[in-house]
Order: structure tokens, then sequence, then C-alpha cells
């Protein structure tokens, strides 16, 4: 029972947190659309991508 309350109590909080966004609908979902209001709170000045190494 305890477990379920503080899940649906974070829940909106992460929920809230997504940076990148990935539409419903996009034809291709590996087109990165920011989220500008998550930007405005965080204050982010720039966002750098690094590629990972493949194994």
């Amino acid at each position: 029972m305890r477990p379920t309350l503080l899940l649906l109590l974070f829940l909106p909080l992460a929920l809230a947190a997504q940076m990148v966004q990935v539409l419903p609908g996009t034809d291709d979902p590996a087109e990165l659309r920011f989220n500008p209001g998550f930007i405005a709170r965080n204050r982010i000045a720039s966002v750098r991508a690094a590629p990972l190494p493949l194994r």
C-alpha cells in the first residue's frame, strides 16, 4: 500500500520533468523535440549530445 501511495505522489513530478519529447504521430521517432518549458524552468543554457559507443 505504501509504495503505491509514494508512486502516485511522485508520478506527476516525474512526468513533468521531460526535456526531450517524442510526439505521437511523428514519422521519425528519432527526431528530437525539446520541451521549452522544461528548459526555461531549469535555466538550461545549452544541450550537448555525445555519440554512444557501439559494442
